[in-house]
């Protein structure tokens, strides 16, 4: 397992950058960038929270709703976040391998994706398998997600 826990080391460190880097774009992005997407209004107020509604709709759009929640909301906790995403993305990762794959062997084929999905492929007693993460939320679905498979 010494190849998935060093993946998972090297994850956090890549999402940690991935969600800083959406952070520092989300905070320095000004609201008035937006306010060619609004109707004109008469008031400073009206103005700011129309454009950044649409801001905010911009942004879950480009990288997810539940990623720009975090970032708006809940950067402060980061670390933690990550942290508890780290261990039950590895208790996952790990079951679903082993219920197709058996024991795994080898997990050096491991890969991060642009969003800092995992892909790759992963070695086992019984059989190599691929993993592949998506993007799920299809019908009757609330929120667009990542789903890791296994094949």
């Amino acid at each position: 397992m010494e190849a998935i826990d060093k993946f998972i080391e090297n994850w956090k460190i890549e999402i940690k950058k991935y969600y800083t880097d959406v952070y520092n774009q989300w905070i320095n992005d000004p609201v008035e960038n937006y306010k060619e997407d609004i109707i004109t209004s008469n008031t400073d107020l009206a103005f700011f929270k129309s454009s950044f509604t649409i801001k905010a709709e911009y942004y879950n759009k480009k990288h997810g709703k539940g990623t720009m929640q975090l970032v708006r909301h809940c950067f402060c906790n980061i670390d933690k976040m990550i942290e508890s995403d780290a261990k039950n993305k590895k208790a996952k990762l790990i079951k679903q391998v082993e219920k197709k794959a058996g024991k795994i062997v080898d997990a050096t084929g491991l890969r991060f994706g642009v969003d800092c999905g995992i892909n790759g492929t992963i070695i086992g007693e019984l059989k190599t398998v691929h993993v592949e993460t998506i993007y799920a939320g299809g019908y009757n679905i609330q929120c667009l997600h990542y789903r890791v498979l296994v094949k």
